[in-house]
């Protein structure tokens, strides 16, 4: 992870600030639907590098036999990936990786296709680690909020959705191998810090678009939010006058939920 923006505050070793209902020691992830890129994580599941085919699913929830023993408090699912996070901060990643968008450093995983959740090594340049909260997927790029509160975001990034500019050489690390399918003029690998002014409690990814809300219900967007939008690397606040509790993003549109209404906002209003 490299750090980007001002100095965040100094990182728990561990996840003290994480407060929820009392569960037992670990869980049960399940998983189903078509496979052919490895996102259910199952290994009847096969992946098929080549094509794509119906054939290789599964149409019945089916345990990830490799998150046992692992305590989940959180999964999220991508077009053609998916992530978990768990209570201790680890966030563990399978499926699609173009862009580099699980967050896997290339040398622990430099494939395109990872067909079994492996933990992602959440790290930064101090030598300290990132321990996640809560994480999304975008159509190739990630994001996620440490215990913190900081955001952190990388793959994909030809529409600023990392919260860096393009154009900006810093943004790339030269020791990155390129590839045809993680070309590194076009994705931002590992992950770099957003500059976001307050402390944030939820992310979520449009196609090509991120947003953050704060704990004061405050919602930021940076990237491509809709199709008419310019790409904008710098966060913006949302012009919202309502306290928002919960957000959720599809490829060109938000939803916004605050006390007793859900908002909407983006392409087809």
């Amino acid at each position: 992870m490299t750090e980007a923006g001002e100095t965040p505050p100094a990182r728990s070793s561990s996840p003290a600030s994480f407060t929820g209902t009392a569960r037992a020691a670990t869980s049960t992830v399940f998983a189903w639907g078509c496979g052919e890129d490895g996102q259910l994580g199952v290994a009847c599941a096969p992946v098929l590098v080549d094509t794509a085919s119906p054939d290789y699913a599964i149409d019945a929830p089916r345990a990830i036999e490799t998150l046992d023993g692992v305590d989940v408090v959180g999964v999220v699912s991508g077009s053609r990936n998916s992530l978990a996070t768990t209570r201790d901060g680890a966030l563990y990643a399978w499926g699609w990786n173009s862009h580099r968008t699980l967050g896997y450093d290339w040398r622990d995983r430099d494939e395109l296709y990872v067909k079994m959740p492996d933990r992602v090594r959440m790290e930064i340049d101090d030598g300290g680690k990132v321990c996640v909260r809560h994480a999304a997927l975008g159509g190739w790029h990630a994001v996620c909020v440490d215990f913190n509160g900081d955001v952190w975001a990388w793959g994909g990034n030809e529409h600023n959705q990392i919260g860096v500019s393009r154009t900006n050489d810093d943004a790339y690390d030269g020791d990155v191998p390129n590839r045809d399918w993680a070309e590194v003029r076009s994705m931002v690998s590992p992950g770099r810090r957003v500059a976001l002014p307050m402390a944030m409690r939820m992310v979520t990814c449009g196609g090509v678009s991120s947003f953050a809300l704060s704990i004061d219900g405050r919602v930021y967007e940076w990237g491509q939010t809709t199709e008419d939008d310019e790409p904008h690397a710098e966060p913006k606040q949302l012009k919202c006058d309502k306290h928002v509790l919960e957000i959720a993003a599809g490829s060109f549109h938000l939803l916004l939920r605050t006390r007793g209404e859900v908002l909407s906002y983006g392409n087809g209003m």
